[in-house]
């Protein structure tokens, strides 16, 4: 599946449903990434060629045939220099965001399973300093539970943390202060999310709750 978000394009892809792990083109990505994946586990090594599969096709779109996603030091992908991208997995959802710098500064992209935070409370300290009072008060808000919400403020900071990634303050999500949360469509289920880091700089972001995962987006323009 391909959209399109503001001009760039992003396409996700749900391992379950997909015939790509019997595909020409996931043997090729096999091969060339050989050295990359050998000490990956399975499941690792899976999400990590899909990407690249989707990448390349992206890529392609773009003009940039055949092109080799290498890795930085960070892990991060190394994108083709007029070119930003982000890509994100969890579980069996991949999902790749790529723009031409000329119309796109910076993208994020963050795919999120799901997580029940009653059994596991602690990962809320990872992400979120925002006191329990105004948590409900937005909840209420946009009439959703808690749970959800911190499933979308997880989701959203990872989205905002990668479009970042050139910002070394910022070295970790509670640093990203939640300044407004909004219903963009109840029907869709998505929400606007906006956040400021600690040298004021800003990042909306678009999330999207569907079949258990949360899709979020990060598109800087200006």
């Amino acid at each position: 599946m391909i959209e399109q978000v503001s001009s760039s394009c992003i396409r996700y892809l749900n391992l379950k449903d997909s015939e790509l792990l019997r595909s020409s083109a996931f043997e090729r990505v096999l091969v060339r990434y050989a050295s990359e994946v050998e000490s990956f586990s399975l499941n690792r090594k899976i999400e990590f060629l899909a990407g690249r599969v989707i990448a390349g096709e992206l890529l392609n779109e773009l003009g940039y045939s055949d092109y080799y996603l290498a890795r930085k030091d960070s892990g991060e992908p190394l994108w083709p220099p007029n070119v930003v991208g982000s890509i994100s997995h969890d579980k069996d959802l991949v999902g790749v965001i790529v723009d031409l710098k000329h119309r796109c500064r910076h993208v994020g992209l963050d795919v999120h399973a799901t997580v029940d935070f009653e059994q596991v409370p602690r990962l809320i300290k990872r992400f979120e300093q925002m006191p329990e009072s105004r948590l409900r008060a937005i909840c209420d808000a946009n009439s959703i539970s808690m749970n959800m919400l911190l499933n979308l403020i997880w989701s959203a900071k990872e989205a905002a943390f990668k479009s970042l990634s050139q910002n070394k303050r910022v070295t970790h999500l509670r640093q990203l202060l939640t300044t407004e949360v909004v219903t963009e469509c109840s029907v869709t289920h998505s929400f606007g999310f906006s956040f400021v880091a600690p040298d004021n700089t800003e990042r909306e972001v678009i999330s999207l709750f569907n079949d258990d995962y949360i899709r979020s987006t990060c598109r800087v323009t200006k």
